[in-house]
């Protein structure tokens, strides 16, 4: 079995981020927040932080499949 490209976990993990989810990734790796945003953005290169990205977003619905179902009601 072939280990996914970087670029191919970096374009999962856009499909699929949440709010809050660099303030994890800094948890679990140490990293600054602003040095995470840059390799998520691909201005930088870090095997560690698109792992983990890749991770957290890998069990995830794609954004699209979730906006087409709609949002859920808020509570009040």
């Amino acid at each position: 079995m072939r280990k996914l490209s970087n670029y191919l976990k970096l374009k999962v993990y856009n499909s699929r981020k949440r709010r809050g989810d660099i303030e994890r990734i800094e948890i679990k790796t140490g990293y600054s927040m602003g040095h995470i945003s840059n390799v998520l953005n691909g201005n930088r290169v870090n095997d560690e932080i698109v792992s983990v990205a890749y991770k957290i977003a890998s069990k995830r619905k794609i954004n699209k499949e979730r906006n087409a179902q709609g949002f859920p009601e808020r509570r009040k």
